[in-house]
């Protein structure tokens, strides 16, 4: 029986401190390459929710602040049926607090928030100063999540994986992969031209581009070739399918855009909202250092009906 994802991850980052960027890279690959048995899965986690600071969740008026994690990769769960769950992992390192907005000041109700510590030298002195300022060791990557006045947070408080409860829906915004400057056949799975008979060299063309005398130019909108990827793109509605204190990572069913290693956006679904859910947040390290996983099927999802 192989080890499960999370202790290989452990081992892979544990390098870091010893062998610098390799780490996640190393991570990475050992999460894509890894497997989660049955056993090992079912003798040491349970699947239960964290229900600590749980209260209920208003659709459009409660908006929770959202998580900054790092995409880890890909590998595969299973359930106590033995049903395989493709997921995709994150970790969130070091995410605190950094600044309040509010309607007062700002015009808007917001939380600034950072993730990823980074050594002194490597911010502008003018950022540095507003580090120290706060007490609070400077951060790799900062970005805002508008909050309702509810879910406003103090300055210096951390967020982790304990966030979010498993079960939950959350979207997830990242950057796709780019690809470059690409054809229509590869851009927009146009069709192109015959393979055989009347056809030189236009094999992969778009073909006519609209109109002549009338309307005598390309339309706005047109599909043409381009450059590829590389944009802001939100995945909705993934459920959490595992949430682990011990490593502060999160699982979430289904795949998410950006390549490894790159940084995310992770908040409560907004068209599919939990119905409950830690308020305005759970407290950092205030849950038992384990894996708590969706409850699986009641029934054998392989049986045979009747």
């Amino acid at each position: 029986m192989t080890a499960r994802v999370s202790r290989w991850v452990m081992q892979a980052l544990r390098v870091q401190r010893t062998s610098g960027t390799s780490s996640i890279r190393a991570a990475a690959r050992l999460v894509s390459t890894t497997s989660v048995s049955l056993s090992d899965a079912q003798s040491e986690e349970q699947a239960v929710s964290p229900t600590g600071h749980v209260k209920p969740y208003i659709a459009g008026q409660t908006r929770r602040c959202g998580l900054l994690a790092r995409k880890v990769g890909m590998t595969q769960l299973f359930t106590e049926w033995g049903e395989r769950v493709p997921v995709t992992a994150f970790q969130v390192e070091n995410m605190q607090v950094l600044a309040q907005r509010t309607p007062e000041k700002h015009g808007y109700t917001a939380l600034q928030v950072g993730a990823e510590d980074v050594a002194p030298r490597k911010v502008t002195k003018q950022q540095l100063t507003v580090f120290e300022n706060l007490g609070i060791k400077p951060k790799r990557h900062i970005c805002e999540f508008k909050v309702s006045d509810d879910c406003l947070l103090p300055v210096g408080t951390e967020l982790t994986c304990e966030h979010f409860i498993p079960g939950q829906y959350v979207d997830i915004q990242g950057v796709t992969i780019g690809k470059g400057f690409q054809g229509v056949m590869k851009r927009h799975n146009f069709g192109g031209m015959p393979a055989s008979h009347g056809v030189t060299l236009t094999h992969r063309k778009a073909g006519g581009m609209g109109g002549g005398q009338d309307p005598g130019r390309v339309w706005k909108g047109k599909r043409m070739e381009g450059r590829m990827g590389g944009k802001k793109v939100t995945q909705m509605n993934l459920q959490v399918y595992r949430v682990d204190t011990r490593y502060n990572m999160l699982f979430v069913v289904g795949s998410v855009p950006g390549s490894k290693n790159s940084i995310v956006k992770i908040k409560d679904a907004m068209t599919k909202p939990p119905s409950e859910a830690p308020i305005p947040t759970q407290p950092a390290h205030s849950l038992p250092k384990m894996p708590f996983t969706v409850s699986g099927a009641a029934q054998d999802p392989f049986a045979k009906a009747g």
